[in-house]
């Protein structure tokens, strides 16, 4: 499991401080994507992340926040910078 993975192990203060690392982690993610809003799954160890400006919605989900990152660009690519 990497360090950005949503299910950590470990003390309180290593669950705090990775929880803190994936929350830094999504923002950077809407920063440097800012058409896509990111969140962690209520159920499960899964990130999502979601762009609501096209119809329909793209959605892509992983299971760390490099993960999701690379989701989240593989999704432009495939969808060549979709417009509304």
């Amino acid at each position: 499991m990497d360090k950005l993975s949503m299910a950590p192990h470990g003390t309180p203060d290593e669950v705090t401080e990775a929880s803190r690392q994936v929350t830094a982690e999504l923002a950077s993610i809407e920063r440097d994507h800012p058409q896509w809003r990111c969140w962690r799954g209520s159920l499960g160890p899964l990130l999502y992340a979601r762009r609501p400006d096209v119809i329909p919605p793209l959605v892509v989900r992983a299971a760390s926040a490099e993960g999701l990152r690379a989701e989240v660009e593989q999704a432009e690519r495939d969808h060549g910078q979709v417009r509304p």
